[in-house]
C-alpha cells in the first residue's frame, strides 16, 4: 500500500508581500517559519527518506491570519490558496488541500464555491479553535451542509490559541495547540454537526491533540447528564457511545 504523510505544511507563493533578505516572507514584520516551508523540493526528500508516495499539503497556521476582517480575509484565503498552488506547480506527489477561513463562516463558503470544481484540489482544511467561530456555531450550517452534499474531507489544524497565559515557554503551541483540537472536536460531537452531516469527514491533526485524554471524562459527562447538555443531544442517549461518534480519517 502507498505510504502518506497526511499532516504536511508548505508556504504559498505570495507575489507583492514584504520579504527579507533572504526573500522569506514577512507577515506583520514576523518571519514566517523556516525556509524548509518555502521548498517543495525539501518535502520531496523527506518522502524519498522516509519510503513515503505521497504528502498531504496545507498552509501553515502563521497564514491562517485570524485577526482579518472579513473583506480581508476574503482578499487574503484567496491570495494564499492560489499562491499554493503556484509553490506546489509540478510537484505530482505533494497533494493539496484549500484552506477555509472559520472565523468568517460566509467566506469560507464563498472560497468553497470558487474551488469546488477545481480538481487540483484533494480536500479542504481548516482551523480548529483559535480565532474560529465555534464548530456548533449555526453560521457555518451552509457550509457543514454542501460540504455534506459533497462529501468532503475537512482536515482541522488548530489555529493560535486565543488564552494569554499560554504565550511564554512556547505554551500557546505546547499545550494551547492540542488543547483547540479537542475543543473543536467536541463542539463536532455535542453541536451535533457530525450527526446532521454523516457523509462530512473530518480529520484531527497530531492524533486528536488531547481529545483521547479526555474522551472518557466526557462520555462520563453525557452519561450522567452533567448540565449544558441537553438529553436529547447526548450522542450516549442514541444509543451510540461518545468515542464511536468522534471524527476519524
Amino acid at each position: 500500500m502507498p505510504g502518506v504523510d497526511l499532516h504536511s505544511h508548505l508556504a504559498p507563493q505570495l507575489d507583492g508581500w514584504a520579504r527579507n533578505a533572504n526573500g522569506l516572507l514577512l507577515i506583520d514584520g514576523h518571519l514566517v517559519g523556516p525556509p524548509a516551508l518555502f521548498r517543495p523540493d525539501r518535502l520531496e526528500d523527506y518522502l524519498d527518506a522516509a519510503d513515503l508516495d505521497e504528502a498531504i499539503v496545507t498552509i501553515p497556521p502563521p497564514f491562517f491570519r485570524q485577526d482579518l476582517s472579513r473583506p480581508d480575509a476574503h482578499g487574503w484565503v484567496r491570495a494564499v490558496n492560489d499562491g499554493l498552488l503556484r509553490a506546489l506547480d509540478g510537484h505530482d506527489r505533494l497533494t493539496l488541500l484549500a484552506h477555509l477561513p472559520l472565523e468568517h463562516p460566509e467566506v469560507a463558503l464563498d472560497e468553497y464555491t470558487r474551488l469546488r470544481d477545481e480538481e487540483a484540489w484533494a480536500g479542504l482544511t481548516a482551523s480548529a479553535g483559535g480565532g474560529s467561530v465555534s464548530l456548533a456555531d449555526p453560521a457555518l450550517a451552509p457550509l457543514w451542509k454542501v460540504l455534506d452534499e459533497d462529501g468532503r474531507t475537512l482536515l482541522l489544524h488548530p489555529g493560535t490559541s486565543p488564552d494569554p497565559r499560554l504565550r511564554p515557554f512556547y505554551l500557546s503551541n505546547l499545550l494551547g495547540n492540542p488543547a483547540e483540537t479537542a475543543l473543536a472536536a467536541a463542539q463536532l460531537v455535542f453541536g451535533d454537526v457530525l450527526a446532521r452531516h454523516p457523509r462530512l469527514r473530518f480529520v484531527l491533526v497530531h492524533c486528536g491533540g488531547l481529545l483521547p485524554t479526555v474522551v472518557g471524562r466526557r462520555q462520563r459527562g453525557t452519561d450522567t447528564c452533567r448540565p449544558g447538555l441537553p438529553p436529547d443531544r447526548i450522542p450516549a442517549r442514541r444509543g451510540a457511545p461518545l468515542l464511536r461518534r468522534l471524527p476519524r480519517p
